[in-house]
Order: C-alpha cells, then structure tokens, then sequence
C-alpha cells in the first residue's frame, strides 16, 4: 500500500505482451513466497498470472513453477496461496513430452514439498483425491523412493526428538505406503 509504483512494476512485466521473458517467469516464481509475504492480496490475486492455465503460457507457467519448486523451500504461507497450483502440477506428471521439459528435478522436488507439508499437517492423507493421494498416482517408483529418501535424510539431520505428532504422521504414511505396494500387483 505504501508503493504502489511496485505494484506498477510488477504488474507490467506480468503482461506476455509486454514481457513475453521465460527469464522474468522465472523471478516472479523463484520469489513468489517474497510477494506473498509481501502483499499477500496482490500474490493471491496474480496466482493465475504468474502461473497461467492458458495452453499458449504453458512455457510460462512451466518456467515460474519450476523455479519455484526447484528453488524454494516450502513455505506454509506460499502453500496456502499455491495449493490449487501443486494440485494442477499434479494432474499434468507425465502428460507433457520429454522434449517439452525435464520433469526429473521439479518431481523431486514437489515430493519434498509434499512430504514436508504433509508432515506438518497442511496436506492430508484422508483428503478424498487430496494432493497426496493424486501425487502417489501419477509419480514414478523412483520419485516415491525420493519422497521416502528425504524424509529419512531430513529425519537423520534432525538433533533433538521428533515430536509424536509429526512421528505418528510419518508412521501412518509409511504403513499406508507399504499396504499400497503390499497389494499391488507388481508387488
């Protein structure tokens, strides 16, 4: 509210007709948890913007969204404004052609973004078609090795007690996980 010749700035160099750059994409993803932060009104207002759903702004979206998930941790704040956005790179794993991008490393690191939100109670396994659910669907065995992979590192980093509450969480995951493949007929 204060500066609003920010606003302007960020405003005119979200028009791809006026700055059609994969590279400004970028920033605006690689800083997305900054602006909400920020001006959370204005972020959530501009989530379709930076991240647009329009076919013709795939390279767009693609550029702001991998810069985000590649370069930002999670942030609760950021997942609260983005949690249509992880859902929407969820439905699309495996529809774009490899030519299109290198889904290796943005997978990998939605993964960690998953397991750390669901960790921290903002994302549920009990969510009918939640994120969770849908992720576990479409990832490949390897990118699932990776979410288990982080969460060991992560808890291997840990120097105190795991709280029983985020212990029980990671637990509950762990045997849901191991039914799955229990009853899966490649298993």
């Amino acid at each position: 509210e204060e500066m609003p010749e920010i606003r302007d700035v960020l405003d005119q160099h979200l028009d791809p007709n006026k700055d059609p750059s994969l590279a400004i994409r970028a920033v605006y993803g690689q800083w997305f948890p900054w602006l909400v932060l920020l001006d959370k009104r204005w972020a959530t207002e501009n989530v379709r913007t930076i991240f647009p759903s329009d076919a013709k702004l795939q390279d767009m979206r693609n550029a702001a969204w991998e810069a985000y998930i590649i370069f930002c941790p999670p942030y609760d704040n950021a997942f609260d404004v983005l949690r249509e956005e992880y859902g929407r790179t969820i439905e699309h794993i495996g529809t774009l052609s490899e030519n299109k991008r290198d889904f290796a490393k943005s997978e990998e690191d939605l993964a960690e973004h998953l397991m750390t939100f669901y960790w921290r109670g903002k994302a549920s396994l009990d969510e009918e078609n939640g994120l969770l659910e849908q992720f576990y669907k479409r990832v490949s065995d390897k990118v699932r090795a990776h979410a288990f992979d982080f969460i060991g590192r992560t808890l291997e980093a840990e120097k105190g007690a795991i709280p029983a509450k985020i212990a029980d969480r990671l637990k509950t995951l762990w045997s849901r996980r191991l039914a799955v493949a229990r009853s899966s007929p490649e298993a």
